[in-house]
């Protein structure tokens, strides 16, 4: 009996194992199905205005009330609730900016409350934001301190409902834990039976990626410069999905909801992963820690990859993973500047330097020499995907190694396959580079001339930082350096080099690497105060150039991936001509140098100098923060966008009712008058918003006003609801089509197809 249990659970407990995991992520829906959710709605009644010791009923604070004291608040009383996610609406008149809205729940388990502040404003009534318990509390209190500047402050209702997303991010946990057991499972029988390097190699990429994410064990976000900014463009195209954009061009939270073109411009397409973290309901910190952690495994993964392919050998593709992961450039990148962009291309480089390498060095008789040119073409795809600059930084290194190795060039098989990488590059980002140079023709910021460079030369690292190899101090951290393990192998390649033979110099592999190192010294020149930027912006194609750079330290991010492409070639070499024990002194050498320097940066340099930021929801975040407002239309004053309801100056229509959904705004309409008239909706006028009739689709001519906001003619004699949304032009579609059916043609010739062969 015991035997045929045995011999029924080894036949059938994988469909078992299936259908209990199935059970177990549909727990969290049948408890919604089954629980009665959360609505509470808390009113003057409810509430207190406290200062000091003293207490009394209501929720208005005027100026006469706050006379001679500093801290006068309106606090509710005692709120008991579950543990949850809860959705917070809050209606309030502010006169003056500068009221603070707080929660807290004094009695409670420690980190049970997860919940933002947000600054109440005179020309919002109302704000809505998600909030956090992982405990039940019974002591929850929302608190609305006075601004303090004179005019009367009143709190009209508090309303808590529970958010369906409780159950949604319970069974997402479920589903990762279900899936991480299953590629256990899946992996263990291979391991048992594979040699010792497949078993070891992807452990230690997976160690390499937690070393690059020590960072993320904080409990909140470790300073971080632009982090802001690319917090809103997460929750944008969150709102976008919400709105039914896909993809989201317009991402419609910015600027006091104006909306603004991030989508169009800036390539966020690995940004929908923390995004759709988002719409299950995770808090933003979560959903970008996790984002981060994926892009340091991407990371490590790819560069092992690509310098394992370059030099023939897993265990060089390990270090030189290992160096480029945890180079100090990459961490500033990261967990100081909070770099997203120029972070997510820096995973990519390595792929470009690896296809180049193969195209220009492999024989090109060889079979599979034709599927090179896709190794390069998806490295240049994730530039352009994530980060323009980089791309123009990429192209530069890339028309140099061209000329430097001419001759390679024009051989007719390799020239055929370098056409096929720029082929392939635009047509894999066929669907984002159309709207890009449709918008480009345009004015904006960005291309309109007004961005100076007066800086820049000033701006680059000095030629002391470049070598630093141990971070002590707050001083010099944005520029960063290329770290321990690489100055190493900078002067280690210098002496070997210098001592080799003039035979050994002309050999092919030492002579490339002879130009590699010229490249990497010329990008480590590029990132100083001492390139010659102030001359070189004299001339007009050039300044363009420099423009788009912006900060000369940029270049350390091509440094750092050129000189760890030096560092594995240079193993190499030496794994032929010195004894084994001295060769792995020297690597051992180059992982403990990579290791200490990239672990010691991340232990001591933010967490020493920089405070943690807190972020569940985005109501904290300024929605202004999109630092310089490259992608903002030329001549905008931002500061008047803060119109957030739908006006007419010219008195010919009437406005009894209008509906704000994010950049989807209706508005019923009376226009009694013989003339047109117009209307100013609160969206900045980008090429592609519509307004029509609801009731006959009837479409109503678009125009902006003196400060670049949408504006709609409305007809005379008009009485109806006009919408207001954006719409992708047709050709815009025709480009993503065309993307697709070129990632179709891809997946089978390179992927199917080879299977069957």
């Amino acid at each position: 009996m015991k035997e045929k249990s045995i011999l029924w659970i080894k036949k059938y407990w994988k469909p078992v194992l299936a259908v209990l995991e199935i059970v177990l992520i549909a727990v969290p829906f049948i408890v919604m199905l089954t629980s009665t959710p959360v609505d509470l709605t808390i009113t003057g009644d409810y509430m207190n205005v406290v200062s000091g010791g003293e207490s009394s009923k209501g929720g208005t604070i005027d100026e006469a009330m706050a006379e001679g004291k500093d801290d006068i608040a309106v606090v509710t009383e005692p709120i008991t609730l579950k543990r949850g996610i809860y959705i917070m609406e809050v209606k309030y008149q502010e006169e003056h900016d500068g009221g603070v809205f707080s929660m807290s729940a004094d009695k409670d388990e420690y980190g049970a409350l997860r919940a933002d502040t947000f600054m109440m404003r005179n020309d919002r009534f109302s704000e809505v934001m998600h909030f956090w318990l992982n405990y039940s509390v019974e002591d929850l209190k929302c608190k609305f301190e006075y601004a303090g500047q004179g005019g009367t402050m009143a709190i009209d209702s508090i309303r808590i409902c529970t958010s369906k997303t409780t159950y949604s991010v319970m069974a997402f946990w479920i589903f990762l834990g279900c899936m991480v057991c299953n590629l256990i499972l899946a992996m263990r029988k291979k391991f048992a039976e594979s040699a010792f390097a497949e078993k070891a190699i992807p452990v230690l990429i997976c160690m390499i990626a937690l070393a690059a994410s020590y960072e993320l064990f904080a409990e909140g976000l470790v300073g971080q410069k632009d982090m802001d900014f690319h917090l809103y463009r997460i929750e944008g195209i969150k709102d976008g999905l919400l709105l039914g954009q896909f993809p989201v061009k317009i991402q419609p939270n910015w600027l006091n909801n104006y909306g603004y073109c991030n989508g169009v411009f800036y390539g966020d397409l690995f940004l929908y992963f923390p995004a759709l973290l988002r719409l299950i309901g995770l808090p933003i910190t979560t959903s970008y820690k996790l984002f981060q952690a994926a892009m340091n495994l991407l990371s490590a993964y790819i560069a092992y990859y690509s310098f394992s392919k370059i030099t023939k050998d897993k265990w060089i593709g390990v270090i030189g993973s290992l160096i480029f992961n945890l180079a100090q450039y990459r961490l500033v990148d990261i967990y100081f500047r909070g770099a997203v962009g120029e972070y997510e291309a820096f995973t990519f480089m390595p792929l470009i330097v690896c296809g180049l390498y193969k195209i220009l060095t492999d024989d090109p008789e060889e079979k599979g020499y034709g599927r090179n040119f896709l190794i390069a073409a998806l490295g240049y795809s994730g530039l352009i995907q994530t980060h323009i600059l980089s791309c123009e930084m990429a192209g530069i290194f890339t028309i140099l190694t061209c000329i430097l190795c001419v001759r390679r060039v024009f051989v007719k098989k390799r020239f055929i396959e370098l056409v096929k990488v720029v082929l392939a590059t635009i047509g894999l980002n066929f669907w984002f580079l159309v709207p890009f140079f449709d918008y480009f023709r345009d004015k904006f910021c960005v291309n309109d001339g007004s961005r100076d460079t007066f800086t820049i030369q000033y701006s680059g690292t000095g030629l002391q930082r470049v070598f630093h190899i141990l971070f002590a101090g707050k001083d010099g951290m944005m520029e960063g350096s290329v770290g321990a393990a690489l100055t190493i192998g900078f002067f280690l390649f210098i002496f070997l080099f210098l001592c080799s033979t003039k035979k050994q110099k002309k050999e092919t592999t030492v002579k490339g690497m002879g130009q590699v190192f010229i490249l990497a010294v010329l990008a480590i020149w590029m990132a100083t105060n001492l390139f010659p930027y102030d001359f070189l912006k004299r001339f007009t194609l050039i300044n363009k150039l420099i423009v788009g750079v912006q900060f000369p330290w940029r270049f350390f991010a091509v440094a750092v991936l050129l000189l760890t492409f030096v560092v594995c070639g240079m193993l190499a070499e030496l794994k032929k001509h010195i004894k084994v024990e001295y060769y792995r002194m020297i690597c051992a050498g180059f992982c403990v140098a990579a290791a200490f320097n990239g672990l010691q940066y991340q232990a001591v340099g933010d967490v020493s100098h920089f405070p943690e930021s807190f972020y569940y929801d985005t109501i904290g975040i300024d929605s202004f923060c999109q630092v310089s407002g490259e992608y903002v239309p030329s001549g905008t004053d931002v500061a008047y966008l803060n119109r957030c309801y739908v006006y007419n100056l010219d008195g010919n229509v009437y406005v009894p009712d209008y509906t704000i959904n994010g950049n989807i705004i209706t508005a019923i309409c009376q226009n009694d008058t013989a003339n047109d008239g117009l209307i100013t909706v609160p969206l900045l006028s980008y090429r592609g918003y519509v307004a029509k009739d609801m009731e006959t689709g009837e479409t109503f001519e678009v125009t902006k006003d003196e400060n670049n906001c949408v504006q709609v003619v409305i007809p005379a004699g008009f009485h109806g609801t006009v919408e207001v949304r954006f719409h992708e032009f047709w050709y815009w579609r025709v480009a993503e089509i065309l993307s697709l059916l070129y990632i179709a043609t891809l997946i089978y010739r390179y992927g199917i197809e080879k299977k069957k062969h």
